[in-house]
């Protein structure tokens, strides 16, 4: 593949990856009371295991693949699969239902600016020219 192609295919899956963080994100905070789109019931959760996922492991194994000949760090591509195992980690029944929106809204917020950090400073590297792309 061109050098160009590769780079477009890495912001693309980039950006799908966030996309999908942005509504993990939307979807935890559904559970707090003071938001517009509060849900009680928490059945929005079947929402992530059914779609999120998924879209999480396509991701997750098309950025192994792509850094095979492309500079992809080892964060970005275990950002997926954290998001992952945090989300099953979360359903232990020991946490209360506001601990275990809270603590997935911050994880995964987290996660969020972690995957904005790292896709500039790969994009940045490369433009400088302190990355080889093959």
């Amino acid at each position: 593949m061109k050098r160009s192609l590769k780079t477009a295919l890495f912001v693309i899956l980039n950006f799908v990856l966030l996309g999908a963080l942005g509504i993990v994100l939307s979807i935890y905070s559904s559970g707090f009371k003071y938001v517009p789109w509060f849900d009680p019931e928490g059945m929005q959760f079947i929402v992530i295991f059914l779609i999120i996922h998924p879209i999480f492991l396509v991701v997750g194994i098309s950025l192994i693949f792509l850094g095979f000949s492309f500079p992809v760090g080892k964060l970005n591509v275990l950002i997926p699969f954290i998001s992952l195992a945090l989300f099953y980690v979360e359903f232990v029944p020991i946490l209360g239902n506001l601990d275990f929106i809270l603590f997935g809204f911050l994880t995964n917020l987290i996660l969020f600016f972690l995957l904005i950090f790292t896709v500039s400073k790969t994009i940045i590297l490369i433009k400088k020219g302190k990355i080889e792309v093959k």
